[in-house]
């Protein structure tokens, strides 16, 4: 997706934002690619998203960042599990 090789922070977090709300399988590969942006915001995001769209396929990535250095990452990806593994 190209909106996550966009130089601006702000555009990559707000297209995780979007794919999130819009809960689209299609973006779960580029949401799980985001989960390795350097600003921890938008993996914070993309975690979210994950959790939002609901497809299993995100889980072993997820897991992942919960060894993430940042908190609010760390607590994203726990709360995506959770409502991945809920459905």
């Amino acid at each position: 997706m190209g909106a996550f090789n966009d130089d601006d922070v702000e555009v990559r977090r707000y297209a995780a934002a979007a794919l999130g709300e819009l809960e689209d399988s299609q973006s779960v590969d580029g949401l799980i690619g985001a989960m390795d942006d350097e600003d921890p915001n938008v993996r914070q995001y993309a975690a979210h998203a994950l959790g939002e769209i609901g497809d299993p396929r995100a889980i072993d990535r997820l897991q992942a960042a919960l060894s993430d250095e940042d908190k609010d990452v760390r607590v994203a990806a726990a709360g995506a599990i959770q409502e991945i593994l809920n459905r």
